[in-house]
């Protein structure tokens, strides 16, 4: 088995253990010890791997605080980050990188459902006012219905829509009870 197959299992229990590392400057106590001590257990196993001596370079070494040992979660985050990206440019290279690209992938995939469910929400309602609009005989109404379905193309939001459905209410005098009627 070759070193990259022998780091690649290491290098995703990192990915794991900087997932669940603390995010704010606290401090790890003898009750998250297990985070740290197999922290130094891999670094030591790639040490053995690798015969790279910087990897030993890199373990964290709690101090004592009141007769207990602690971490700073900050050093912790920072020692996995750096030996991650160290891995990363030495065995792994020819894959995208750990810190980059995810969080903008599934913020495009957040952004892209939200718009198919905006257009799917635009279009059941100019569906539904097309419905109305053929069903309904009163001037006022269809005056309303229309403003709203010329106005729908300008909806961001839900809240943009309500705001939109009250305001033209008001301008063509449709009380609320008359309003519940038209989008029952």
């Amino acid at each position: 088995m070759d070193q990259k197959s022998k780091v690649r299992p290491i290098y995703s229990e990192f990915m794991g253990m900087l997932s669940q590392a603390p995010k704010t400057n606290t401090y790890m106590y003898k009750d998250q010890k297990d985070s740290w001590e197999r922290y130094n257990q891999l670094t030591q196993k790639l040490f053995e791997i690798t015969n790279d001596d910087e990897y030993s370079t890199l373990k964290i070494e709690p101090r004592h605080d009141d007769s207990e040992l602690i971490v700073n979660s900050s050093e912790y985050r920072t020692k996995v980050s750096a030996l991650i990206s160290r891995l990363h440019g030495t065995f792994f290279y020819d894959e995208s990188a750990p810190f980059s690209g995810m969080p903008s992938t599934v913020i495009n995939q957040n952004q892209s459902q939200q718009q198919t469910t905006q257009i799917a929400f635009l279009l059941e309602t100019q569906s539904a006012i097309d419905k109305k609009l053929s069903e309904t005989q009163d001037e006022k109404e269809k005056g309303f219905l229309n403003s709203v379905k010329s106005n729908l193309a300008n909806i961001k939001n839900f809240m943009e829509f309500v705001q939109l459905v009250v305001n033209t209410a008001q301008t063509f005098g449709i009380s609320l009870d008359k309003l519940s009627q038209i989008f029952k």
